[in-house]
């Protein structure tokens, strides 16, 4: 390896990974000719981490008086490793990365029976019907209850093809609500059309969003406020000016001057107002 190549595989090994290569090169010097095999994380250009697999063997030098090089070669471990396994093997590798998600995820059938479920929707259903799930047991009419009729619209929607994805409320007897963002896809379970339902708890994004909307009419509303306060002044003072006689001598020339000067203020505020209503309302923000 060019000491170029030997820079960028140095930036690219995971630095918790150092120490195992320092003794699989070792292993090589201490048994010259032979292979050694070990597993490095590198990290590509596009910043992902993945597993690899390296055999590397010393070899004698190549002119007299020369170094001894280390020759290596490496692969990518998970394709050559899924390649290797047995179908029984990649199902419960399957189903570790299944359980791995924090979002719940179940399949149903064509009549709303559990075929099966990860770890995390365990206890989503648990917690909304008291009992375990479990396969075979139908979940429709606990959806309908909690989502309303649109989730099962979506479900036959997918039983006929057609997937979705979005935002639903779930609600519950007491008034609480969370919110999901809910996919459901059309799926074959061997035969059986099926479809998958996976939900992400995005009630604190929501709320973050109510949040924000409120506090948009909240100051819409408090500039509302201050402009019609503007707009009263003026006017006030205006039938001041016309009780007075509208005289153009004196103080009434001076409150007459006045009212116009806050009628155009209250005019540019009006038009301030307007943009700063148009800029919250319009997704700027």
């Amino acid at each position: 390896m060019t000491t170029q190549g030997r820079n960028v595989f140095a930036r690219a090994l995971h630095p918790d990974e150092y120490p195992v290569l320092e003794a699989t090169l070792n292993a090589c010097r201490q048994s010259p000719g032979d292979l050694v095999v070990s597993s490095l994380r590198l990290t590509n250009t596009q910043g992902s981490c993945c597993l690899t697999e390296w055999k590397m063997s010393l070899l004698p030098p190549a002119t007299t008086g020369g170094n001894p090089l280390i020759y290596a070669v490496g692969v990518d471990k998970i394709d050559h490793f899924l390649d290797a396994q047995p179908l029984g093997s990649l199902q419960s590798l399957g189903k570790l990365f299944f359980d791995a998600t924090p979002a719940a995820q179940f399949c149903l059938g064509d009549t709303g029976e559990l075929r099966f479920f990860n770890r995390e929707a365990i206890q989503w259903i648990k917690a909304r019907t008291g009992r375990l799930p479990i396969i075979g047991g139908n979940l429709h009419d606990t959806l309908r209850n909690g989502f309303g009729v649109e989730l099962c619209r979506k479900i036959d929607m997918a039983l006929a093809g057609r997937g979705s994805v979005g935002s639903d409320r779930w609600s519950y007897p007491d008034g609480r609500q969370e919110w999901y963002r809910v996919e459901i896809m059309p799926f074959h379970y061997g035969p059986e059309p099926c479809v998958s339902i996976s939900l992400v708890d995005i009630s604190p994004l929501m709320q973050a969003r109510f949040a924000l909307d409120a506090s948009k009419h909240i100051i819409s509303n408090q500039l509302r406020t201050h402009l019609s306060n503007v707009m009263g002044v003026s006017q006030m003072m205006e039938n001041l000016l016309s009780a007075g006689g509208g005289s153009v001598a004196g103080p009434g020339r001076e409150l007459s001057a006045l009212v116009t000067i806050i009628k155009e203020e209250a005019g540019h505020l009006g038009g301030a107002v307007g943009r700063v209503e148009e800029v919250l309302f319009s997704g700027g923000g």
